[in-house]
């Protein structure tokens, strides 16, 4: 079972968390196909974040994964 990040991550949070973790080149493939009124959400909550915990990264993972397969 995985461990339960300490804050739990929601909505655009998570989204920008999971940007962060992709990395840039495959967050603009993603940002590519977005309105730029969700770009610029989700690049103010990017900034809002600061440093982003290994537990934080991983729950914005974990629900995209779930997602995914849903």
């Amino acid at each position: 079972m995985a461990a339960t990040p300490a804050v739990k991550l929601t909505g655009r949070r998570r989204a920008a968390a999971l940007l962060i973790t992709l990395g840039k080149e495959r967050s603009a493939e993603v940002l590519r196909h977005l309105s730029d009124e969700d770009i610029e959400r989700l690049t103010w909550e990017i900034s809002a974040l600061g440093e982003l915990q290994p537990e934080a990264r991983r729950d914005a993972l974990e629900a995209f994964e779930e997602a995914a397969v849903a």
